[in-house]
């Protein structure tokens, strides 16, 4: 994971769990509120991560917040 706040983070995938097309990749995962002060009160975010469009499809990037 790249950016955002699991920069750092490493995940690991079965190749069976994920579609055959890495453009499919990705996912949401939710957050503490302490990870994303910038969030009103009481709203739960999940950070989105993507699949590098141009390039290394296992460098995951942060692409922004999603509310719950």
């Amino acid at each position: 994971m790249y950016g955002g706040p699991m920069d750092g983070e490493q995940m690991a995938y079965d190749p069976g769990d994920l579609p055959a097309d890495p453009r499919e990749w990705g996912g949401y995962y939710m957050v503490p509120p302490e990870m994303a002060p910038e969030a009103p009160v009481g709203v739960e975010l999940r950070a989105a991560y993507e699949p590098d469009p141009d390039g290394d499809v296992t460098r995951w990037l942060f692409r922004g917040w999603v509310p719950w």
